[in-house]
């Protein structure tokens, strides 16, 4: 009785320590592969703690649609039936396989889905009864060694100027929430870092010749090697396309000049 009480103790405390990992943080992006377009989920917040040397082994499932649109992704009636699909699946596979689902990747006519494990016994069966309701979708399943988790952050993971693109957009629906129109300009403040003072001073005068205003500029010691700041302004509208093409500009500019852009902020108007 006492070994009995131990072990379901240590397994409490291993899930526990597992659920301390990582937070998720979960997003959607669009990208074109050739000339079809992509839809990414994936969980942002695995990246701290990948790869995870327990969780070795992936498991993909690929699901094919029944009901597509011209360019290959699933009609608004087969998104209805995909949602319940997966909520009947996904849970079972990480409690039984001791699995982490990090996301899924449609394009085509096909949706794949990425779960990683230790254990790999046992899974088609998992989804062959949780899918059997569904008999009239076709699925194929496979396992694979994906110790380095290649396929978290080469087919899921966005790119970092993607990354970009995804906070741009949160920042926005942000305001959103918060009553904002989205019609108004107004005063936006960015931040750029530099490991060298002469690039800060460079993309410093390049910005100024676009109509940027030199808000002021830092020197943060032992900041991941960039530690001259430069604090800018301008005024603009910060609806998605607006935001995006500011923001990217100054993105790219940074990483001309051996920058790092950090962000923007601005204030609600309603």
């Amino acid at each position: 009785m006492k070994k009995t009480i131990i072990c379901f103790l240590l397994m409490v405390f291993s899930t526990q320590l597992f659920a301390q990992r990582y937070q998720s943080d979960w997003d959607v992006y669009l990208m074109a592969s050739g000339k079809k377009p992509v839809a990414i989920m994936v969980d942002l917040g695995v990246k701290p703690a990948a790869p995870m040397a327990d969780r070795p082994n992936l498991i993909i499932l690929h699901l094919f649609f029944r009901d597509t649109t011209s360019e290959g992704m699933p009609t608004n009636a087969e998104i209805k039936n995909l949602d319940n699909l997966e909520e009947s699946f996904i849970s079972p596979v990480e409690s039984t396989l001791d699995a982490v689902y990090v996301g899924r990747y449609t394009k085509d006519g096909k949706r794949d889905f990425f779960f990683y494990t230790n254990d790999t016994v046992g899974y088609r069966k998992i989804f062959e009864e949780k899918l059997g309701s569904f008999a009239k979708y076709e699925w194929s399943a496979l396992a694979k060694k994906d110790a380095k988790w290649s396929d978290y952050f080469d087919v899921l993971y966005p790119t970092p100027r993607e990354l970009e693109r995804i906070k741009n957009r949160r920042g926005v629906d942000k305001l959103k929430s918060e009553g904002d129109r989205l019609t108004e300009s107004r005063k936006v403040e960015h931040w750029i870092f530099f490991k060298y003072p002469e690039d800060r001073k460079t993309y410093a005068a390049l910005v100024q010749d676009v109509k940027f205003e030199v808000i002021g500029s830092t020197d943060e010691k032992g900041v991941d090697g960039y530690r001259y700041g430069l604090h800018i302004s301008r005024i603009d509208k910060v609806d998605y396309n607006s935001i995006d093409k500011v923001s990217l500009y100054l993105w790219d500019l940074a990483l001309k000049n051996r920058g790092r852009y950090d962000g923007w902020e601005t204030d609600v108007v309603k």
